[in-house]
Formats: C-alpha cells, structure tokens, sequence
C-alpha cells in the first residue's frame, strides 16, 4: 500500500521549511559573516575564506597572508608574554630593499562584540580596530569585497616573497621570543628586521 501525503500537509511542510530558511537568513548579518571570516583567517583557512569573498585581484598575495596568520598569531603571543600587551600592539616594521614590509597584528574575533556595522543598502562596512572591512550582499548573502586597483607584477612579487621570508623565520624566531633571548622590545624588533632582511624567499610549494 503506497504512501498518501494529504495537500494539507504538504502545505504545512513547505510553510515550515520556507520559515525556517527566512529565520536562518535573519542571522546571516555583516557581523556574523565577519566573525566566521576572522575565525577562518586566524586558522589559516585560505579554502573557507575563498568562498566568503568576492572581487579579490590579488588572491595569491591574500592567500599567502592568510597561510601566514597563524605563525603571527604566534609571534605576537610570544610578544604579549614576553614584552607586554603594548608592544604587541604596534605593527612589526621590516625592511627589504629599501621597501619596508608593516606586519599589524591579526584582528580577534572578540573585537567584533562591541562593533556596530554601517550598512547601505547592498552594502556594508565593518571597522575592526584600524581596520576597515567592505562588504557587499550577493544574492542575499553578505561577502566581504576586497575590490582594489590590482598591483603590479612587480609589487605583487615582492609582496609575496616577504610573506614568504617571514613564513621562513617566524617559527625559530618565536621560539627565541620565549626562551628569553632579547632583553627588550627593541631588541627583539630589531633582530626581526635583520633576520627578515637576511632571510632568502623559497618559491612557493
């Protein structure tokens, strides 16, 4: 004997998925995408991160800052323990080249409670700390627009191979942090940038 599902009820069913689907939209708000997007960059998720953006001319280099948050995580936990909360809180400042290479902390999740988004329609802007977060709904889901003049190949490379010199130095470097190596804050900033500076970039995997 075959199953019989009565109009009635098919009405209710699809009355309830359709709810359901409008309450779990109300949540997808310019914080929320944000909190996740954070979540994923401070674990070093460049693959969850893809799918959270859109209009990014330069993934490559964003990738490999992304690949890189966790080692600076890291790195300005070893600061924080070793130095103080103040000096973790100043970007890292290298130099390459005669180009310097600024290295700000990575935002935490944390600091997302208090902020209020300013949104514009299709569009949003999220401030975290000294940064500021574009947003812009595509088919009713918030994406961060990371939309920029694209850079040339020129800067492109060098940005690359900095993150790359830093990926190569921040571990051992991090260590040294903890076992009590520099006696200050200067110190240490200063051994970075020589450190930075010597270190050659490998190609990338």
């Amino acid at each position: 004997m075959g199953l019989t599902i009565l109009p009635s009820i098919v009405k209710i069913i699809l009355a309830v998925l359709t709810l359901g689907g409008a309450i779990e939209a109300t949540k997808t708000t310019p914080i929320d995408v944000m909190k996740a997007y954070l979540e994923s960059y401070r674990a070093g998720d460049d693959t969850a991160i893809a799918t959270m953006q859109i209009n990014d001319p330069a993934w490559e280099i964003t990738s490999a800052g992304i690949k890189n948050a966790p080692a600076r995580i890291a790195l300005w936990q070893a600061i924080v323990e070793r130095f103080g909360k103040d000096e973790a809180q100043e970007p890292l400042l290298m130099e390459v080249g005669g180009r310097r290479f600024r290295l700000p902390p990575v935002p935490e999740v944390a600091e997302l409670e208090h902020v209020q988004p300013t949104i514009n329609g299709e569009k949003a802007e999220v401030q975290v700390g000294p940064l500021k977060y574009k947003l812009k709904k595509v088919e009713g889901v918030w994406k961060v627009d990371m939309a920029q003049k694209a850079p040339s190949a020129k800067i492109a490379r060098e940005v690359l191979d900095n993150q790359r010199r830093f990926h190569d130095i921040a571990p051992a470097f991090t260590e040294d942090i903890k076992a009590g190596k520099f006696k200050s804050a200067n110190a240490m900033r200063n051994a970075l940038a020589k450190a930075f500076a010597a270190a050659e970039p490998k190609a990338a995997n």
